[in-house]
């Protein structure tokens, strides 16, 4: 498998180009969610990583997919439930547990705000699943949730250590935009990074995913590995990601957009986010085909795609 990178152990492998990043409530789009994107990913061998606030549960997810995926954390007010809810993603058999951190302090959805101003209608007119309160998610099934809310702004650093006590799951802090932080997720024993700002929705006038990379990858000098997601809409893009130094790329937004439309059409859930596995697929390698155009002058980053293409056997020398 191309750009493979290992968090240690042998499950937790995850071959590069691209992979699937978390989106909650995927029953949205279609009601097969979750599981419809688990049998496009075991189709195509790429990544998923599972949103705490899927629509299916994660035992579920991992027997669509026929193996194992990853688990995105968000840590809940009460800290035991959220220990429980890692326990229970480690049972299922994920390898991985990426804790996001970048809504901790809250969020500004203005763009949305806007919006709804002008369109008052309730996520269900839409969709045959509305999002709902947390405890409604299959993931907090049996578990006290009342008083319970998502994200405490009192998480410290103190808390990443307690987790990886916690679990003998891998760790990925999903949300690292800045190279001191990135340098304390080294420091802290940190597994890997996800650079991430939740697709632009937690402050929407910082700086875009692309432009944080660089500083990430740099800060943590090769010692784990960092993938990012955020604003990933072709192949280039994920090309240009790789270039700077990312091991991973993940797309999100982009799979589920029109994906109600196409499997109605299709009578096959889960085609719609195969077809865009491909298509960025082919768009990176027309991109690396044309080789003799680095990134900003930075060859070096660009030639370790190349080679690691060719040592697979992708790419011709």
């Amino acid at each position: 498998m191309p750009f493979a990178f290992r968090l240690s152990t042998a499950a937790a492998f995850v071959a590069v180009g691209f992979f699937l990043s978390p989106i909650g409530a995927q029953g949205m789009f279609h009601s097969d969610g979750e599981m419809a994107v688990a049998r496009a990913a075991q189709a195509k061998k790429s990544l998923q990583i599972l949103s705490t606030v899927t629509s299916h549960s994660v035992e579920d997810v991992i027997k669509a997919r026929g193996g194992p995926v990853w688990y995105q954390l968000y840590a809940v007010s009460d800290w035991s439930l959220t220990e429980k809810v890692a326990k229970r993603a480690e049972d299922a058999g994920c390898p991985v547990l990426a804790w996001t951190i970048d809504l901790l302090a809250g969020r500004n959805t203005e763009t949305a705000s806007r919006f709804r101003r002008i369109d008052s209608r309730g996520c269900a007119s839409c969709h045959g699943e509305p999002f709902g309160a947390i405890n409604h998610r299959p993931m907090f099934d049996g578990l006290e949730m009342k008083g319970v809310t998502i994200n405490s702004p009192t998480f410290s650093w103190t808390y990443v250590d307690r987790l990886k006590k916690a679990t003998r799951m891998k760790l990925v802090l999903k949300g690292i935009e800045t190279r001191e932080d990135a340098r304390l997720c080294v420091e802290h024993g940190v597994d890997g990074i996800l650079v991430s700002n939740h697709g632009g929705r937690a402050t929407e006038t910082y700086r875009g995913t692309i432009e944080c990379l660089p500083e990430v990858v740099d800060a943590v000098a090769g010692r784990i590995p960092v993938m990012v997601d955020g604003g990933i809409r072709r192949g280039t893009d994920a090309y240009k990601a790789l270039a700077f130094g990312a091991r991973a790329v993940g797309i999100g937004r982009l799979r589920l957009g029109p994906v109600r439309v196409w499997t109605s059409r299709r009578r096959k859930s889960g085609r719609y986010s195969q077809h865009r596995i491909r298509s960025h697929d082919e768009a990176m390698r027309r991109a690396i085909a044309r080789r003799d155009q680095p990134l900003h002058g930075d060859v070096s980053r660009v030639q370790f795609i190349i080679n690691a293409l060719v040592r697979c056997g992708s790419l011709r020398e």
